[in-house]
């Protein structure tokens, strides 16, 4: 174990220290207070460790803390109340904390804290779960078990005391990613890894160190053994971070795709179906469902059938909503990029956050194509111009304004409530009068 003088510490962002446990916000800084301070009372040193120290030197948002110490889960137990037990068999429990409110006046927030014991590892059968765990006593060998350099950073919360036994510091100062020990090692332990080291640099905007990609490539087939659970949530978190190119680039360079999306990469690659237009495509993503729509699309160039699709879909636990969001986006898009003269086609394929998404995948695929994109600057412009991302408005007659005029309860009901949206969005009718009477005539 290592301690770095506060003299021999980079200087980050010009600030010439350390990560302080005061630049966290106030709740959770007072919480690892809480927590270090009981552990402290029975001789035990308590440790904020991973993404929070890391995202303090980075300058970027601390979303929870967690911490470890050498208190084994028996210990722990007789020093907090209502611990949650979350992986005891690996020296996890959650404790809830109740941090009194900052001005002194306010009620407590209840504040859930992960405490682990220090922990080696030995042997990983499966690429995902060690076969074994054995509780440790220090810093040192808690930090050789991580995967990066810049994950293996422990801060007091108590004296901001900072602990780099594996040159996490120095890592982040040069704005690299650097496996602990031997890369291929760690890769092989845990496949997610691999998709981890993807997210960090897409999210951190940090470069590869040297060899890197190829110890991921080499031990690529590890990601064979990750569930796809996991691998959503990676995937998306990773679609829409800031530098994703970078991202991409990594999962390229690794050959992470064949293993996590073959049937996707099966559709797509042969062809190299519009790799960079995705990726450009990505940068405008907001959310990990765009960047999800904007990557998995397998037909771009109008090559692949519905069961594609719903192949490349269903090889990804996502749920009913996402991939019926999905799955419209890519059916607007596919219209986008055909002729829209009709006002009410029109309002309807650019409605909402899907109409958005699929402009900008028709925008992508039609540059890949080399097609016209006169039509689709017509579909910005007119889309920009409008007050509201919601294009349908609301119908001049009710429900039961439609009843009274004899439409019948039922799918007819909505048949003839989606008509006479269309005839507002065409500008056939404008007025509650002009809608009755075009009812009538329908009807």
């Amino acid at each position: 174990m290592t301690q770095a003088p506060d003299s021999s510490r980079p200087d980050f962002g010009g600030t010439g220290r350390g990560p302080r446990c005061a630049d966290l916000p106030y709740v959770m800084r007072e919480a690892a207070r809480i927590v270090g301070r009981r552990l402290a009372m029975r001789g035990f040193q308590g440790w904020i460790v991973g993404g929070a120290v890391r995202d303090l030197i980075l300058g970027r948002p601390v979303k929870d803390v967690d911490m470890v110490s050498a208190a084994t889960p028996d210990e722990v137990e007789g020093l907090f109340e209502n611990l949650i037990s979350v992986g005891r068999s690996f020296g996890i429990l959650v404790i809830p904390v109740q941090v009194p409110a900052e001005d002194g006046a306010g009620a407590a927030t209840r504040v859930e804290v992960e405490l682990a014991t220090f922990r080696t590892e030995d042997d990983y059968a499966d690429a995902r779960h060690p076969d074994t765990v054995k509780f440790a006593k220090t810093v040192g060998e808690d930090a050789v078990r991580r995967d990066f350099t810049c994950n293996a950073l422990y801060l007091d919360p108590l004296d901001d005391t900072c602990v780099d036994p594996t040159g996490g510091l120095e890592d982040l100062e040069a704005g690299r990613l650097r496996a602990v020990g031997d890369p291929r090692a760690r890769f092989r332990e845990d496949g997610l890894r691999i998709l981890r080291m993807a997210r960090f640099l897409g999210q951190l905007g940090l470069l590869p160190a040297d060899g890197l990609f190829e110890a991921a490539r080499d031990s690529s087939a590890s990601l064979d053994g990750v569930s796809r659970e996991r691998i959503l949530d990676e995937l998306g978190r990773t679609l829409a971070s800031q530098h994703v190119r970078s991202a991409v680039q990594a999962w390229l360079a690794s050959d992470a795709l064949p293993h996590v999306l073959p049937t996707w990469w099966a559709a797509v690659h042969p062809a190299n179906l519009c790799i960079d237009e995705r990726t450009i495509a990505l940068l405008e993503a907001r959310t990990a469902i765009d960047g999800l729509a904007i990557w998995l699309d397998p037909d771009p160039l109008g090559t692949f059938d519905a069961q594609c699709e719903a192949e490349v879909l269903g090889s990804l636990p996502l749920s009913r909503t996402d991939a019926r969001w999905i799955r419209e986006s890519w059916q607007r898009r596919r219209s986008l990029m055909t002729e829209v003269t009709d006002p009410a086609q029109r309002a309807r394929l650019l409605d909402g956050p899907e109409g958005a998404l699929s402009l900008r995948l028709a925008r992508a695929w039609t540059h890949a194509t080399g097609g016209s994109t006169e039509q689709l600057q017509s579909l910005e412009t007119w889309r920009d111009l409008q007050d509201s991302d919601v294009l349908i408005p609301e119908p001049l007659l009710n429900g039961h304004d439609l009843s009274e005029l004899g439409v019948p309860k039922g799918p007819r009901l909505g048949e003839v409530r989606t008509a006479l949206i269309d005839a507002q969005l065409r500008g056939q009718v404008t007025t509650t009068d002009e809608a009755r009477a075009w009812l009538v005539d329908q009807l």
